[in-house]
């Protein structure tokens, strides 16, 4: 009877860990020089034209707004520090007040803002920041899946995600700048007839390290448009 080396059950005991933290790639990118395509407004039947022009009060109200594919972010620890360098008055979450429904992704955002800004006009706001993350997962039936006729899927597939943190003054329309982050990598999967039972790819661990790295950067990105746009 053969029996494992004590080296060889190290290694079994590290499979689990390595099959689900198989990042292979990221990068991040932020910028206070908005394209000019982001600048254009379009007229909206009903709602007040925005005049699209930088306008930033400091310290600013910020509102935090994830687009419909988007789960919520929690800015944390940089925003209180943020609030205490005096850069920000408060920082809160509004999608309570205004659905994400009509703003499933950052396009739709963009070509609506002035029903968006009009709907979140009377909590005073300065600054919205709009975050949209964008996931792709391998669609490719795995070998398993093959087998089980669709039944089961086992295995690892390749994802990349995207988020982006859009910074818009919540009176005009202005683009302030971009900021965000992007990772390739490989998630694990387990589903029955095409459910999740493990390894959500919405909720997996390359999306979270990729809202957790972007919400790193933010207050870098967020005293440089203070330093670019702001006034007291």
């Amino acid at each position: 009877m053969n029996i494992p080396s004590q080296s060889t059950r190290r290694f079994t005991n590290k499979i689990p860990g390595i099959f689900l933290l198989l990042l292979t790639s990221c990068g991040d990118y932020s910028g206070t020089t908005p394209t000019t395509s982001q600048q254009a407004m379009s007229q909206m039947s009903g709602y007040p034209t925005l005049s699209g022009r930088p306008a930033l009060r400091t310290p600013a109200s910020i509102g935090i707004f994830t687009t419909g594919r988007t789960d919520a972010l929690d800015f944390g620890h940089g925003g209180a520090d943020l609030m205490k360098s005096g850069n920000i008055r408060s920082m809160q979450p509004i999608n309570s007040i205004v659905s994400s429904g009509n703003y499933y992704q950052l396009s739709d955002v963009l070509a609506k803002r002035a029903k968006l800004l009009h709907e979140a006009k009377f909590l005073g706001l300065d600054v919205i920041l709009v975050c949209d993350q964008m996931t792709d997962t391998d669609r490719n039936m795995s070998l398993i899946q093959g087998v089980t006729l669709g039944i089961v899927d086992l295995g690892l597939k390749k994802q990349n995600t995207q988020l982006t943190v859009l910074c818009m003054d919540a009176r005009t329309g202005y683009i302030y700048g971009t900021m965000g982050q992007q990772e390739d990598g490989s998630t694990a999967r387990l589903a029955l007839f095409d459910s999740n039972v493990f390894g959500d790819p919405n909720r997996s661990h390359l999306v979270n390290t990729t809202r957790r790295d972007a919400v790193k950067q933010f207050p870098t990105f967020w005293n440089e448009v203070v330093a670019k746009y702001g006034k007291r």
